[in-house]
């Protein structure tokens, strides 16, 4: 009898050894709401799946599917009412990013978020099933809503000291605005008004740049290539003072030639330098746009305001004279013209001119060195010559070589100069700014 009972417990031991659990729930078996999900109208449905062996990772990236499809559905029932609502600016910029702000929106909302059942099978992998009440979703969503409100009636609270400053305020205002956005207008009473938060920011800021006044150019129909222009003026906006105002000097509303910031009260003096190439100019005198919101700089690049004004730049002729005590000096000068012209917006020439430059190249030599190689030491400088005198603009450092003679060693010297003068952008700035 002891023998039989022996053997019967080897027999139950054995076949006890040879189950195993096949789901974190307790062995059941694979739940049907893995390739069929649930449907209904009361909740958002996130399923999520990842089978990879780790099961770890599986279970940490069904978790994160789960919530990207939950995410992705909330995304697609408001989907069509952004289309119709948005009309007014770029749909695939405004679709992606309510999309963003939903998947950060449900990631802070995890709290509210329910897993409702948990599998897991070696042959299955991790499975996650959440699901949100659509209803703790409106409401969760009309609280933030509140808050924004309350947000951005905080920022208009204070008196603005100028328009620029308002300006600003908007766009901080507008970017708060759309980072909260998740599909739904939020209205509010500002600027003695009642409606959509993003309308009506754009609305004030167009009324603010169509005030802002940029006084004319007191440009010359006809100028000179290298010609000061001094002028000043005043930016005028509301009852406001217009703040400081960046603008922008362009030419044919496409080459930025400077840019100015104005007084606090938009005032400004500016001193220019005609150097554009000869022919005719359209000057363009533009604000430079106050918002970092890129969709508020499309929306009001137009209202930007701007003043252009055409002139005619006739040519300028400047005198290149020469200086060396090399023998054979005719090809130096003629290198020194080309790299020189280059590098200049006026026209260089050799004949006579009231406007000269001088480019000058000074030498000293020293003893033969052990190798009987002769030592040349070498500068060059670059002068304005006007009728008060000569005022040099630029000088090289110096540079030395050798050779079996004391020309060849200068001739050396000299390519070194060159190439120190045309890799010298310094020196091109210099010569565009030259006052003759």
């Amino acid at each position: 009898m002891k023998k039989i009972k022996a053997i019967l417990l080897l027999i139950i031991f054995v076949l006890s050894s040879c189950v195993t659990t096949t789901s974190e729930s307790g062995g059941k078996a694979k739940p049907g709401w893995i390739g069929n999900k649930p449907a209904g109208n009361a909740f958002y449905v996130g399923i999520g799946g990842s089978n990879t062996g780790n099961q770890a990772n599986d279970k940490e990236q069904a978790r994160s599917r789960a919530l990207a499809e939950l995410s992705s559905e909330i995304y697609a029932s408001i989907q069509s009412s952004l289309k119709i609502t948005n009309t007014d600016s770029s749909d695939s910029g405004e679709s992606y990013r309510v999309e963003q702000n939903i998947i950060q929106k449900v990631e802070q909302d995890l709290e509210a978020i329910e897993t409702v059942e948990t599998y897991y099978s070696l042959q299955d992998g991790y499975w996650y099933y959440m699901r949100l009440s659509r209803m703790d979703w409106e409401n969760i969503q009309e609280q933030r809503a509140r808050d924004m409100v309350l947000r951005i009636d905080e920022m208009f609270s204070d008196v603005f000291r100028d328009d620029l400053s308002e300006l600003m305020t908007i766009d901080r205002a507008y970017t708060e605005y759309q980072n909260s956005y998740t599909g739904r207008k939020v209205k509010m009473q500002l600027f003695a008004q009642e409606g959509s938060i993003d309308t009506l920011l754009v609305m004030r800021a167009e009324e603010l740049l169509k005030k802002l006044e940029i006084p004319a150019l007191p440009f010359p129909s006809e100028m000179t290539q290298m010609q000061p222009l001094e002028f000043s003026g005043k930016i005028v906006g509301s009852i406001r003072n217009a703040g400081a105002i960046q603008l922008d000097l362009l030419r044919d509303d496409k080459t930025r030639l400077g840019q100015i910031t104005t007084d606090p009260d938009g005032s400004f003096e500016w001193l220019y330098r005609v150097a554009e190439l000869p022919g005719e100019v359209n000057y363009i005198l533009k604000m430079v746009s106050p918002f970092s919101n890129n969709d508020l700089n499309k929306q009001l690049e137009y209202a930007l305001p701007r003043l252009s004004q055409s002139a005619r730049i006739t040519p300028l002729s400047v005198n290149l004279s020469f200086e060396s005590d090399m023998k054979q000096d005719q090809g130096l000068y003629k290198r020194s013209f080309d790299i020189l012209e280059r590098m200049t917006p006026f026209t260089l020439t050799n004949e006579k001119s009231d406007k000269s430059l001088k480019i000058e190249f000074s030498y000293h030599e020293a003893p033969p060195n052990d190798f009987g190689l002769i030592i040349c030491y070498g500068r060059t400088f670059i002068s304005l010559i006007t009728d008060s005198g000569e005022n040099i603009l630029w000088q090289s450092r110096e540079e030395k070589t050798g050779g079996l003679t004391v020309d060849q060693a200068k001739g050396k010297v000299a390519d070194k100069l060159l190439e120190l003068i045309e890799a010298d952008p310094e020196l091109q700035q210099i010569l565009r700014e030259i006052s003759f």
